[in-house]
């Protein structure tokens, strides 16, 4: 009786028509594409003035590939101390074949491929929840594989696409050119997890290993169009142990219900070959990752980038209570923004969020009520791990 009422209530959340393997994907390219299509006739604004205009490196006929893996994102060699340090060479590259296809700084061809890379990372974004959530259902089958013309299982994924699709907060990235390097980093972002070989991942030793270290060249891809792409690895570390959870929860026939996090399996998480091979996984993945963003750091010959005060004001602030308060502040902003995006901003240093000094000011309200909602979340999750809703939070 349980299961029969979740399976309806979750099909009234989302029409069964629209989880159809065609028809929900169409939904999803088509309000993504919909929604920004008419940025393809805008202008160079902003930041695309210094990364696209003035930056020699997006014409193939002024410098050469060399050069391109040798300055930053904004064409200043990476080895100058004034350099800002962002080395994204793949997002450069992709500028240049804009510029190609378009036979110059044409507006129109660089801001068309941003309108077309969000829908494909909408929809690779649709594969990673579709995939998550019907691992996690203790009724589903475990999906082994990316299967495009597989019904859509997951109307928690589908409706979660649809509101990335439509965000207002993406607006910055899919409307501006720069924006370039958050879309295609996020295109090899889930492209890396979907590589990733699950516990439930069908072929042998060599086909896991190939899936493994694609998913490292995808995340260090993801990382080389912009720097958080990296995180992918983490992502898929933490997925691999949340699903080995859930598979020894399975085991124990229910009984094991974890009342906190599911650190009451540790000993049994290296225990079998499922366990043993996620302990490789995760061994691979963080010697990997260690090693990429060795290099990353690497290519930063003469150190940090150097900031100044108008950039980042909290950061140069004298008080550690005005920089704990700020940055804190930051947080609850950008969670308020996802909530309610109608404060958008395209850049927000040179003070537009004025700095939080003082425990009397106003805004630590809402430092207070972020951190309580995010602990309440977590507690949710963790405490009630053991059931479905739980393992969604």
């Amino acid at each position: 009786m349980g299961e029969g009422k979740g399976s309806r209530e979750e099909s009234e959340l989302v029409p069964g028509l629209l989880r159809h393997w065609l028809i929900g994907r169409v939904l999803v390219a088509g309000l993504a594409l919909g929604c920004y299509a008419n940025s393809c006739w805008g202008d160079f604004v902003f930041d695309d003035s210094e990364a696209v205009i003035n930056n020699q490196d997006v014409d193939p006929g002024a410098t050469s590939l060399a050069d391109v893996f040798s300055h930053d994102f904004w064409g200043t060699n990476i080895s100058s101390r004034t350099s800002h340090k962002s080395y994204r060479p793949l997002t450069v590259l992709s500028f240049r074949l804009s510029f190609w296809l378009g036979g110059g700084r044409n507006p129109f061809h660089f801001h068309l491929a941003n309108v077309l890379l969000h829908p494909l990372v909408c929809l690779l974004l649709l594969e990673v929840l579709n995939n998550w959530f019907c691992q996690l259902k203790t009724s589903s089958k475990p999906v082994s594989r990316v299967d495009w013309r597989a019904p859509i299982c997951s109307s928690e994924a589908l409706v979660a696409t649809l509101l990335f699709a439509v965000h207002p907060i993406h607006t910055e990235s899919v409307s501006g050119v720069v924006g370039r390097a958050e879309l295609a980093s996020a295109l090899f972002f889930f492209s890396s997890i979907l590589a990733y070989p699950s516990p439930t991942s069908q072929g042998g030793r060599a086909v896991e290993i190939l899936r493994l270290l694609l998913t490292l060249v995808l995340a260090g891809s993801a990382m080389l169009f912009k720097e958080q792409g990296i995180t992918a690895l983490g992502v898929c570390t933490v997925s691999d142990v949340l699903f080995r959870a859930k598979k020894l929860q399975k085991e124990s026939g229910g009984q094991a219900k974890c009342r906190s996090l599911p650190w009451s399996y540790w000993r049994q998480w290296c225990d079998g070959g499922s366990g043993r091979k996620l302990c490789l996984r995760s061994a691979v993945l963080c010697v990997g990752g260690a090693g990429l963003v060795w290099g990353r750091f690497a290519v930063m010959t003469t150190g940090a980038p150097q900031f100044k005060p108008i950039d980042n004001p909290a950061s140069f602030s004298d008080s550690w209570t005005t920089k704990i308060l700020s940055y804190n502040y930051l947080y609850s902003l950008n969670w308020w923004l996802l909530y309610h995006p109608w404060w958008l901003c395209f850049d927000w240093s040179m003070g537009c969020v004025p700095l939080v000094q003082s425990a009397t000011d106003l805004r630590v309200a809402a430092v207070a009520v972020f951190w309580a909602g995010l602990g309440a979340l977590a507690f949710r999750g963790l405490s009630r791990f053991h059931t479905g809703d739980g393992r969604y939070v």
